[in-house]
């Protein structure tokens, strides 16, 4: 899976006395793959590279690893990658991204975070092929000598069942698919996330290059019952509440595809505005 990379690269390659720096608002398998490493972690504030800079210029010992979200999966914020790969060339750190919600989404042809900002100094890109590709299982894309080093070294991955071979097939295909027509899956995305944008207001992020769409609560029991009442009325979108969002930001995470049709769009659109309109926990 795409968590148990996050784990296994986190567990194997830092070692006791390197130290690792952590954005605040990364997925948990970063957090869990840092608690499970015998290096350091040092979190920075979320996307704020003069905490990121001031924390690397007081941490001295071993080798120095910075590991990021490349799309933050619960606000579609969109890491800074210029900034990272300036600050890893500086301070001689190992860059690590995730780019479980960039691939396939960002990026002229869909290679994720690195192409959408053109840097090509990236030392480990980490993700998943359950989500755009549509399959199962995680990847790590790195050098030769860090990839035969995990093979050897990083436990999740020597002492998991590989694969099933029809699910390994079909995630081959899918990528093959976005190498051969990215471009126009990106294009048609982006239009579907600027019509949701148009049509439901209250969605917090406005014209966000990922289709990542939160509509904000506050409360849990709101983002229960706003969920309910969608489906209620034909719409299936997720609630998501602490802890995996920070308290008093629970929210409805609206996703759109490049598969999804205009009617679809307007009729989801129709039932989160109307729905919204007049939900109890509003008044």
């Amino acid at each position: 899976t795409g968590y148990m990379a996050n784990v296994g690269v986190l567990s194997a390659l830092p070692q006791a006395g390197d130290v690792i720096f952590s954005d605040a608002l990364n997925h948990a398998s970063i957090i869990d793959g840092c608690r499970m490493s015998r290096a350091r972690t040092v979190v920075y504030a979320h996307m704020d590279m003069d905490d990121l800079e001031k924390k690397l210029q007081h941490e001295s010992g071993g080798r120095r690893y910075i590991v990021t979200d490349g799309v933050f999966s619960m606000d579609g914020h969109v890491c800074p990658l210029p900034a990272l790969v300036r600050l890893k060339q500086t301070y001689g750190a190992v860059l690590l991204v995730d780019d479980a919600h960039g691939l396939g989404v960002l990026g002229k042809s869909g290679r994720g975070t690195a192409e959408h900002f053109a840097c090509r100094d990236v030392d480990i890109h980490i993700g998943t092929l359950s989500k755009s590709l549509g399959a199962l299982g995680g990847y790590v894309a790195a050098s030769e000598a860090i990839c035969r080093y995990l093979q050897n070294e990083s436990r999740p991955f020597i002492f998991s069942t590989a694969l099933p071979p029809a699910v390994a097939a079909a995630a081959l295909t899918a990528l093959r698919l976005l190498r051969a027509q990215g471009a126009s899956y990106v294009a048609q995305i982006r239009d579907h996330i600027a019509y949701m944008c148009r049509q439901v207001p209250t969605i917090s992020q406005r014209q966000p290059p990922v289709p990542v769409l939160p509509i904000l609560t506050g409360s849990s029991a709101a983002a229960m019952q706003y969920a309910a009442a969608c489906a209620e009325a034909g719409l299936l979108v997720s609630a998501v509440r602490p802890p995996t969002v920070p308290e008093g930001t629970a929210r409805l995470r609206i996703t759109v595809t490049a598969g999804h049709t205009l009617d679809e769009l307007r009729r989801g659109a129709d039932i989160l505005n109307e729905q919204g309109e007049k939900a109890t926990w509003k008044q």
